[in-house]
C-alpha cells in the first residue's frame, strides 16, 4: 500500500517538474544558447579558395586572384582564360589590369591581354602591385639586400620611380605608404609618419586615411598626420561602402582569434569603430549576431562592394571579402558565407 501511495504521489510530481522544465525552455527562447543556434549559418565550400589577392575593379568588372585570375560579371564568378598561372596580386590602371606572377623566388608582371613587363631596374623581386591613380606602380626589392624601390611602368618596361627604405604597403593618389619608413607625398616624406607600421591606405571621401598593424588610424595630409589610437589591430583591408545615403569605411581587423572580420566607421569626424550590425539599418549587415557567427571568425585581406543592387531580402548590396585562408566570401541573402 505504501508503494502504491508513493507511486501516485511521485507521478504527478514528475509531470509537474517536466511541465515546468518545458515551460522554462520555451520561455528562454532568447537565452544565449538558443540565440547561438538561431544564428548558426551552414558553411559553404568557397569557389575561390585559399588566400586570394585584393579585389580590383577594372572597367566595371571585379577581379581577384588565388593563383588563377577570376572575374565577377553577370552576378557570377568565372575564371579568366589565357592568363599565366601562379597569379597572386593584381592592380588596375594605365588602361588595363596587371598581374603579379610568383614562382618560387622569381616574380614577373603581365598585362591582361598583353605581354610581360620587362624589368631591367635591378629590383627584381616584385612584392606587390598598386594603382597610383591612372598608373600602376610596384613595390620592389633587390634580391639578397635591404634595398627597396617604387617602380613605374613605361609602355611595357619598368623604371625606378623612387627609392624607399622599407617595403611599399599601399598607394592612395600621390601618397605612398611604406612598412615602417613613413608615408610619402610624391618624393616628400609626410612629417610625423615615419616609424608607423602602415598596413593600408585609402582615399576615403577625399581624405587620405591609413591604418597601422598595431592599431592606429592616421589622417594624412601633406603637412603631417593626426593619429587616432584604437585598441585593435588592423589587417590593412580598407574599402568604401555606400547604401541608402550612408557611406562607411570598412576596416579589416584582427582583435583576437574570435574577433576578426572588419569594423565600420562613419564619416562624422569621431573615428568611432562599430561592429557590423550595431548601427543597422545604417550598416553593411542587418544582423549583428549572424555576422559574429560567420565572417567575424575570418581574417580579411580585402573588401569591395559589388554595386548597389540588393543581394537579399534586407535590401543591402553584395559585399565581397578576401580572407587570409578561407577563400572569397560574400554578403548576400542576409548573411556572410563563402562564395560558391
Amino acid at each position: 500500500m505504501k508503494r502504491t501511495v508513493l507511486f501516485y504521489l511521485f507521478v504527478p510530481a514528475f509531470f509537474l517538474i517536466l511541465l515546468n522544465s518545458l515551460t522554462f525552455l520555451i520561455s528562454c527562447s532568447q537565452d544565449p544558447i538558443f540565440s547561438m543556434i538561431a544564428d548558426e549559418v551552414e558553411p559553404k565550400e568557397p569557389l575561390i579558395s585559399g588566400s586570394p589577392s585584393k579585389f580590383v575593379n577594372s572597367g566595371g568588372v571585379i577581379y581577384v586572384a588565388n593563383g588563377r585570375l577570376w572575374m565577377y560579371t553577370n552576378n557570377i564568378w568565372s575564371r579568366v582564360a589565357d592568363t599565366p598561372s601562379n597569379i597572386y596580386d593584381i592592380a588596375a590602371g594605365g588602361g588595363g589590369l596587371y598581374m603579379l606572377r610568383v614562382d618560387g623566388n622569381d616574380t614577373a608582371v603581365y598585362k591582361l591581354g598583353g605581354s610581360k613587363i620587362e624589368n631591367p631596374t635591378g629590383y627584381g623581386l616584385i612584392q606587390g602591385l598598386y594603382s597610383g591613380g591612372s598608373d600602376i606602380v610596384a613595390g620592389a626589392k633587390k634580391k639578397d639586400s635591404d634595398e627597396y624601390a617604387i617602380l613605374g611602368i613605361n609602355g611595357d618596361t619598368f623604371s625606378v620611380k623612387q627609392l624607399i627604405n622599407s617595403p611599399l604597403t599601399g598607394v592612395a593618389d600621390s601618397y605612398f605608404a611604406t612598412a615602417i619608413s613613413g608615408i610619402y607625398n610624391g618624393n616628400t616624406l609626410v612629417p610625423g609618419s615615419s616609424g608607423h607600421s602602415i598596413a593600408g591606405i585609402i582615399n576615403a571621401n577625399g581624405k587620405i586615411i591609413a591604418v597601422t598593424g598595431p592599431g592606429a588610424i592616421l589622417e594624412v595630409s601633406g603637412s603631417g598626420v593626426v593619429v587616432h589610437e584604437k585598441n585593435i589591430y588592423f589587417t590593412g583591408a580598407l574599402a568604401l561602402y555606400s547604401n541608402r545615403g550612408t557611406t562607411l569605411l570598412l576596416l579589416g581587423v584582427r582583435n583576437s582569434v574570435y574577433d576578426l572580420g572588419y569594423r565600420e566607421m562613419k564619416f562624422d569626424g569621431n573615428f568611432t569603430l562599430n561592429i557590423p550590425g550595431d548601427t543597422a539599418p545604417d550598416s553593411s549587415v542587418s544582423d549583428r549576431d549572424k555576422y559574429r557567427a560567420t565572417l567575424a571568425k575570418c581574417a580579411v585581406n580585402s573588401l569591395i562592394q559589388a554595386g548597389s543592387t540588393a543581394g537579399g531580402g534586407d535590401g543591402l548590396p553584395v559585399v565581397f571579402a578576401s580572407t587570409q585562408k578561407d577563400g572569397v566570401w560574400a554578403y548576400r541573402d542576409n548573411e556572410w558565407n563563402a562564395e560558391e
